[in-house]
């Protein structure tokens, strides 16, 4: 069984630009158009399932926990992210940007 997660990530009008999960922290990092940033804990107190995941890997019990939230802000110019990427074992995000 699967369920949805009604866990807003951005407002309405901050479309999602790019995604990344990593399987051994059940970690969801996100971005969006315009330059916002969201780390999420996928395996805290709760029912929901990462549906795209589900038939690649075990899956993270749980409800979306905002770990943090950032913005990429330089000299007032804010940077869409074209590519999120965990590395080191989950412990850091590299952010691709334009």
């Amino acid at each position: 069984m699967v369920e949805l997660s009604t866990s807003r990530v951005f407002d309405v009008s901050n479309p999602v630009e790019a995604l990344e999960y990593d399987l051994l922290q059940c970690q969801l990092i996100v971005s969006s158009q315009h330059g916002n940033y969201a780390l999420y804990d996928m395996g805290k107190n709760g029912k929901f399932q990462l549906a795209l995941f589900t038939l690649l890997s075990p899956l993270c019990p749980g409800t979306m926990v905002c770990l943090w939230q950032a913005t990429i802000d330089c000299n007032k110019a804010a940077y869409i992210a074209k590519s999120v990427r965990f590395y080191k074992s989950g412990q850091k995000v590299l952010i691709f940007v334009l």
